[in-house]
């Protein structure tokens, strides 16, 4: 088999959940043509849900060297994410959007690098364009909320809530975190409306500190499905791969 044949039956076994025989297929079109990018692409994914950030960045690290687009500085920065090297992955998602500058998910985890960093001002602007892009976007939102909430922007912090249950009215986390927002403007009238409205029962007074505790962790498994979605994201981006390399063989 040629690389291509390689290629594409490594893509099946990789569909098929056998990533040890697509790793070996995929290695094998590289024995034939190590400048074979989409088998590097698909390595580097591998190795991204193999929870091998070190080798998947090696894959990625080559694919660049011969192509420059969204997708590999996109993995590039996911990975150097998960290892924590923060600045790196800031450099490549900083590149992504500079090729796509309407990439939400490359907003999305440019946000919670500068949260990382400890520079919450530069991950407000970047939670704040990932809603410009998808208003409904849980993730960013809580994001932004817990973010304006820790610099104690309530106004602001209330606008976005108010924004976001236009959309999504029955958000519980939300509510509850509208309610508690209200509570420390002091507007505890409506404060005590918003909590009737949630529940039927009386769940006595809670605090703001409660309520943004309750979003943190609303906020945490968002990410937690977010992260899952990029792991997982060489997929999507395969087979627009596979059409530009079939593209340059036809020139």
């Amino acid at each position: 088999m040629n690389e291509r044949q390689l290629y594409n039956e490594a893509l099946k076994r990789e569909k098929a959940g056998k990533l040890d025989e697509a790793t070996r297929l995929y290695l094998q079109a590289l024995q034939q043509n190590p400048s074979f990018r989409p088998a590097l692409m698909n390595l580097g994914g591998i190795e991204g849900k193999l929870r091998r950030p070190a080798r998947s960045i090696e894959y990625y690290e080559a694919a660049l060297r011969l192509e420059s687009d969204e997708a590999v500085h996109f993995n590039l920065g996911s990975e150097y994410y998960q290892t924590k090297n923060y600045e790196k992955a800031a450099s490549h998602l900083i590149q992504c959007l500079k090729i796509n500058s309407r990439f939400l998910r490359a907003h999305i985890l440019l946000a919670y690098v500068y949260e990382a960093r400890r520079l919450p001002e530069k991950a407000r602007v970047y939670f704040k364009n990932a809603i410009k892009l998808q208003p409904s976007s849980r993730i960013a939102v809580l994001g932004l909320l817990l973010n304006l909430s820790n610099a104690r922007e309530y106004k602001e912090a209330l606008q976005v809530c108010q924004a976001f249950l236009k959309l999504s009215p029955e958000d519980q986390t939300v509510l509850g975190l509208r309610a508690g927002l209200l509570m420390e403007m002091g507007d505890y009238q409506k404060s005590a409306e918003e909590l009737q409205r949630l529940s039927r029962e009386s769940r006595g007074y809670r605090s703001f500190g409660e309520h943004i505790a309750e979003a943190r962790k609303s906020s945490d498994e968002e990410s937690q499905v977010f992260f899952e979605g990029v792991r997982n994201r060489i997929q999507e981006k395969s087979r627009s791969l596979r059409q530009r390399e079939k593209e340059k063989k036809r020139a």
